[in-house]
């Protein structure tokens, strides 16, 4: 951190992106279930502009399709 301030944009992408490297570590976590809403949610993440936010996003899709294979 540089301490400037970021814009709204910025400082969004930003939580969704911590989110969504929170999420893939919990995903390797057999015992937690993602609803189908969420699956559809991150599916529609997939596609956004940013793409550090992109590939968490697809490292944790692929976190669960291996999960849900090996059950």
């Amino acid at each position: 951190m540089d301490g400037t301030i970021k814009s709204d944009d910025e400082s969004r992408i930003s939580m969704k992106y911590a989110t969504l490297l929170c999420l893939s570590y919990l995903s390797t976590i057999s015992y937690i279930w993602l609803s189908l809403l969420k699956v559809l949610h991150l599916l529609s993440v997939r596609e956004h502009g940013d793409p550090h936010l992109r590939g968490a996003c697809a490292n944790l899709l692929a976190k669960l399709i291996q999960t849900t294979v090996h059950l």
